[in-house]
């Protein structure tokens, strides 16, 4: 078959299907869910992939609100005909709901036979390829799809529990779409490590014998400080910011126990290695200097930069610029997911896609967006690109043989 019926069959599709595309979305958005709370996510997810042929785990790799399903052509045979998955995410904010857009990524495909592909813009994509696959009569293209329902994006490292588990084991190439106020083809994520630093003192009342205090609110702050003093030397993709989550009770009591949380945040590990001694000095001299205790506590789970597979991106760009979507450099935006702990294992790209207006993520603009019907062409034509990306990689096999070259040689 020609590229450009391929392309018509995929619109035909798209066009047959779109409201009930958005309505998926829209339930998703109307009941966001904070980090492995995403139940009703869950539920719609699953079952709807379950009425739609494919064979469901839920509470997959022991994680309550994870799942992966999977479907294969009848003529697919493990190690000889490729895997594709797409992940999907549907986690939400504390307070601010789907700010980053989830919604956006995470309804499943309706009717498909080798892919799958995140949202809104995943549901349409798979029932493109579904279409395309399904009307191919003369031509096959054997595969599987292998669909990972991942959450706790949004700080708990949901996809680092898929990883561990060996989720990844058996698949050959990744996808992903992330909204974002930007169109961005080689996205760059940094890489980001989290901590809790707490400071132990002694408590006192606040006016009859300060002296007799140690003062843990103060140790805090000046750790603090010594944080934002330190930005002078830092390298500028580094970044490091804090909240002081406890710093006492009333003021006449002289605070003996604070709690503050740092996010640290670099392009490559080596540069984060040296960014958390710069702020464990910070912490420690805090300590010292006030006389408390310090105890510092690390996520078990960090981030790691994406490393995005520069041949696929380029295929998925000649398919965008298609589309009439020209992309130009990338604005600097970088924020961390661990979509990049996914691409030290297999394959992976994650384009980011305009929505309709260049709201920041993590907003309440943004999350108002996600939930508006102005993002529908954006998702559709997101939808179109990576299921034209998809059904390359499906069918030319010299691509997937330099996509894993590029990998293996990193």
């Amino acid at each position: 078959m020609e590229a450009s019926l391929f392309a018509q069959m995929i619109s035909e599709s798209l066009a047959k299907n779109k409201e009930e595309f958005n309505n998926l979305s829209q339930l998703i958005w109307a009941h966001p869910e904070t980090q492995y709370d995403e139940h009703f996510a869950h539920a719609l997810l699953t079952d709807f992939l379950s009425k739609e042929g494919f064979v469901v785990e839920k509470a997959y790799a022991g994680v309550p609100t994870a799942f992966r399903a999977e479907i294969a052509t009848s003529d697919y045979v493990v190690g000889s005909h490729p895997v594709i998955a797409i992940l999907c995410e549907y986690d939400a904010l504390p307070e601010i709901g789907h700010a980053c857009g989830h919604n956006l990524i995470a309804v499943n495909c309706r009717d498909w036979s080798h892919l799958w592909v995140p949202t809104k813009v995943g549901i349409a994509a798979g029932c493109a390829v579904r279409d395309v696959l399904l009307s191919n009569s003369q031509t096959k293209f054997p595969g599987k799809v292998v669909v990972l329902g991942c959450p706790a994006e949004e700080g708990g490292g949901g996809k680092i529990d898929l990883i561990n588990f060996g989720c990844f084991r058996d698949i050959d190439f990744v996808m992903m779409a992330h909204p974002f106020p930007h169109d961005v083809l080689h996205c760059i994520t940094l890489g980001i490590e989290r901590c809790t630093v707490e400071f132990f003192g002694r408590a006192t009342h606040a006016s009859c014998q300060p002296w007799e205090g140690v003062n843990a609110l103060d140790a805090a702050i000046s750790a603090y400080n010594a944080v934002s003093l330190s930005r002078q030397q830092m390298k500028p993709d580094w970044r490091a910011h804090a909240i002081i989550a406890k710093g006492g009770t009333v003021p006449n009591v002289i605070p003996d126990h604070s709690e503050s949380q740092y996010y640290m945040r670099c392009q490559n590990m080596e540069d984060m290695a040296i960014l958390k001694s710069k702020l464990i000095q910070c912490f420690e001299c805090a300590a010292e200097a006030t006389g408390c205790r310090m105890v510092l506590s690390w996520d078990p789970k960090p981030y790691l930069p994406l490393r995005s597979n520069r041949t696929m991106a380029s295929t998925f760009g000649d398919f965008a610029q298609a589309e009439n979507l020209v992309y130009g450099p990338d604005p600097g935006l970088h924020g961390s997911s661990d979509i990049g702990n996914v691409s030290m294992v297999v394959p992976t790209i994650h384009p980011r896609f305009f929505v309709g207006e260049s709201h920041l993520i993590h907003t309440r603009e943004f999350q108002k967006l996600a939930g508006s019907s102005k993002t529908q062409p954006y998702c559709l034509r997101m939808a179109k690109i990576m299921a034209l990306t998809a059904v390359e990689l499906f069918i030319n096999k010299s691509l997937r043989e330099k996509v894993t070259r590029e990998f293996d040689g990193c």
